[in-house]
């Protein structure tokens, strides 16, 4: 029974996913990479708002968006509320975690009434972080 045990805990240990390497500049970089420019249009903002380390706001892909990174999963976890509260006042938004980071994505001047843009940067955001062996990207 021992064995038994210990062979799950280690093929659970084996097969856990951390999204622990995705940090703010590696969402930039991702969103540059789609050509929206983003080391270009985000500027840095206070953080404390979020309760993170450091924090990027400005334009990607035509919509408002906030980028923080903080010190943990279970710290951006807790900043979602803070992006949630944020994108309240849009019309149409999302606030996410991925990794260390969260991104919060706020339509407030109806650029994107449909949503491509808020699912673009959405699917690039999520599809960020190591992959397991065997598994296919979640782009």
């Amino acid at each position: 029974m021992i064995a038994r045990c210990s062979l799950l805990a280690l093929l659970l240990a084996g097969c856990h996913h951390s999204d622990e390497a995705v940090r703010l500049s590696t969402v930039v970089s991702a969103f540059d990479s789609q050509g929206w420019k983003s080391s270009e249009q985000l500027r840095p903002i206070d953080p404390a708002r979020f309760s993170a380390q450091k924090c990027v706001g400005g334009l990607v892909d035509s919509v408002d968006a906030v980028v923080c990174e903080l010190g943990s999963a279970e710290a951006a976890q807790r900043a979602k509320k803070g992006g949630e509260a944020w994108v309240a006042t849009a019309v149409t938004g999302v606030a996410l975690v991925n990794g260390s980071t969260m991104l919060a994505l706020a339509d407030r001047t109806r650029t994107d009434p449909l949503g491509k843009s808020i699912h673009a940067v959405t699917k690039t955001y999520l599809g960020l972080g190591p992959q397991l062996p065997g598994t296919t990207p979640r782009r």
